[in-house]
């Protein structure tokens, strides 16, 4: 498991009204989501990641203690995007540190509703472990939810900044160059030889669903998968949205 970066943060506020405003006019984030009134959650879009502000007054707010000033906190609890979200490997990762989480909940954060797991540190800070957003049928969205487009001689490459862009969402995968061509690659490990060459066959499968096919080098215990488009000699989008479907299918 490894931290991609600040999923969100959670401020309790004591006038929501003018704080909404603040952030807003003063720093350019823009609204996103409003829960319930008797809530009081006001989610804004800063960038990437998300700034939720939680009126000190309102049910959510009143669960930690006395509201914002001298003598009380403001920071309700912040949360960070963790890959990969596997419940039982981060469970045993914690406990390994003394560490105890609730039960596994489902909210919404900057790639959507998705998977969370909450713990407290040694000073009484909540932290929020977050999942990649699902789907209403349990998968996830964002890359691996999108389907490969007919790649054509003229297509246009990505850019840097699609690069820069997609590349969060495939932590794992590294662009490499070879005879003049970028191209998405990761290994992948495995126990053994069977486990290896069943997900070889599994990848096999989901590119002979998008009609886009990788190298694959399958050895004992390690699958090397390597995505690009042939017909414009690079990076296209659909290579990302591959690379993410490779992923889904090692989880």
């Amino acid at each position: 498991m490894r931290v991609l970066g600040i999923d969100h943060v959670v401020l309790r506020v004591n006038d929501l009204t003018h704080m909404v405003r603040f952030y807003c006019e003063v720093l350019g984030c823009s609204v996103e989501r409003r829960s319930a009134d008797e809530i009081g959650l006001v989610q804004l879009r800063a960038g990437r990641s998300l700034i939720d502000l939680v009126a000190a007054d309102g049910a959510l707010g009143r669960q930690k203690g006395s509201p914002p000033g001298g003598g009380g906190r403001n920071l309700h609890h912040f949360c960070v995007r963790v890959h990969p979200f596997a419940e039982k490997m981060i469970r045993e990762h914690l406990a390994q540190h003394d560490v105890t989480c609730g039960a596994l909940e489902m909210h919404y954060g900057a790639e959507g509703e998705g998977p969370a797991l909450y713990f407290e540190d040694p000073e009484g800070n909540i932290v929020e472990l977050k999942g990649p957003a699902l789907g209403p049928d349990g998968d996830a969205v964002g890359l691996a939810g999108e389907r490969c487009e007919a790649c054509h001689p003229d297509a246009p490459r990505v850019t840097e900044r699609e690069i820069a862009e997609l590349s969060p969402q495939i932590p794992e995968w590294k662009i490499v160059e070879r005879a003049g061509i970028s191209r998405l690659e990761r290994s992948f490990q495995f126990p053994d030889f069977v486990e290896a060459l069943a997900f070889t066959n599994r990848v096999a499968e989901k590119a002979e669903q998008e009609g886009h096919h990788p190298d694959i080098l399958t050895t004992w215990g390690t699958v090397t998968v390597t995505w690009w488009s042939h017909k414009i000699k690079g990076l296209h989008r659909n290579d990302f949205i591959m690379a993410a479907n490779t992923d889904a299918v090692y989880r």
